[in-house]
């Protein structure tokens, strides 16, 4: 008998590569293990000299502070079994992470960071969840999570009810508004507070098929308000794979090139010129 190695994509995820092992014995081929799994390298996020990283059923924080010698510090595996992380952010003191697909545990788990990784317990403090639905993409502003689902449906949660985030007996987050916040055709978003206005907690980005759509959150009304009406078309036949804004410029990735749209004025974005590495 012998061993052969490949590398090849997941069966479950086929944007995750694994190098795998099988057993070769009288010309008869069997799967024996997974020896490792590709970091997907969208779903990692940065706080001072640490990156985290989700890898399938676990999250890395790597530190980063000699960049010639990276090291892991510590690795958080969930207690709930199929429980597969996609998407992270960090806001605060808090890493916020997405389930991927495939997972059975859905919704986006909150854990409360330290200087080196994770806070022990390693528990998450907090799981916003939609029953039966998988959270696919989101964003953090200041008190408010806004998330698409996998019916790519938007959902809003109140994270400070009250003072104690931190605080176990204290209140826990709130969804806000129906059960979806607001019905659509949304597949990425990004948010930020309004830089443009006093009028907005915060500014959302969403994009639904090739458009780009804006609005307004009211925090103290718990309404959004349409601020580019039927949105802003970037030229792509593609849905958007990613989105990300910066200063006065949304970056948007498709399957067809990435494309820079001026967002100085979310009510009138416009996109500044031909795809980037088409």
């Amino acid at each position: 008998s012998t061993r052969l190695v490949t590398v090849e994509d997941s069966s479950s995820d086929p944007l995750i590569r694994q190098v795998r092992r099988y057993l070769v014995n009288a010309g008869v081929v069997s799967s024996e293990t997974v020896l490792q799994e590709q970091i997907r390298p969208e779903n990692f996020a940065w706080a001072d000299q640490l990156l985290y990283v989700s890898q399938r059923s676990a999250i890395f924080s790597v530190d980063v502070s000699n960049p010639y010698l990276p090291r892991t510090t510590q690795v958080l595996t969930p207690a709930a079994a199929h429980r597969y992380y996609g998407k992270l952010a960090v806001h605060g003191r808090y890493l916020f992470a997405a389930a991927a697909p495939g997972s059975q545990q859905g919704g986006i788990a909150i854990f409360r960071m330290n200087g080196v990784g994770f806070t022990t317990p390693t528990a998450p403090l907090r799981l916003l969840q939609t029953t039966g639905l998988t959270i696919v993409d989101f964003a953090v502003v200041g008190r408010y999570v806004f998330g698409i689902d996998n019916n790519q449906d938007l959902w809003v949660w109140n994270l400070a009810p009250v003072n104690n985030f931190d605080n176990p007996a204290s209140v826990a987050p709130v969804q806000v508004g129906a059960s979806p916040f607001l019905a659509g055709s949304f597949q990425k978003i990004a948010a930020r507070r309004d830089t443009s206005t006093t009028a907005y907690d915060a500014v959302l980005y969403l994009t639904s098929g090739d458009l780009l759509l804006t609005y307004g959150w009211n925090g103290s009304l718990n309404t959004l308000t349409s601020l580019n009406g039927a949105g802003t078309t970037f030229p792509s036949q593609n849905n958007a794979s990613s989105i990300d804004v910066a200063g006065n410029y949304a970056a948007i990735g498709t399957p067809t090139g990435s494309y820079l749209m001026s967002v100085s004025s979310p009510a009138s974005p416009f996109v500044t010129g031909a795809a980037v590495y088409p």
